[in-house]
């Protein structure tokens, strides 16, 4: 896929990512050339979000985030995004397109 092609919700995740951390955003931009669908590059994206969630101090570390962020919001950050992408996820396609996060707002 590529990133023109993704839904305005679906580029939300990426940009609330680049709000985490740049590297994050990094990594999740390299999962999108990965996929063939929207549906499927938000599915790996959860997948690597959770990935992380699971050792955050790790992530950080890796990329010397340690100093720029805590642990506790980073993790908490992590926690956020994940949750975003399972409503962007439960958004039929269609409706994703017109950027409008009101469809996952409870």
């Amino acid at each position: 896929m590529k990133y023109e092609e993704l839904s305005s919700m679906a580029k939300g995740v990426l940009e609330k990512s680049g709000e985490i951390a740049a590297p994050l955003r990094v990594d999740l931009e390299n999962i999108i050339f990965e996929q063939d669908t929207e549906n499927t590059t938000l599915t790996a994206i959860l997948d690597f979000v959770e990935t992380v969630r699971k050792n955050p101090l790790e992530y950080m570390e890796l990329f010397s985030l340690d100093g720029e962020k805590n642990r506790t919001w980073f993790a908490n950050e992590l926690s956020a995004l994940h949750k975003y992408l399972i409503d962007v996820l439960s958004v039929p396609l269609g409706l994703r397109q017109n950027g409008s996060t009101e469809v996952i707002q409870k």
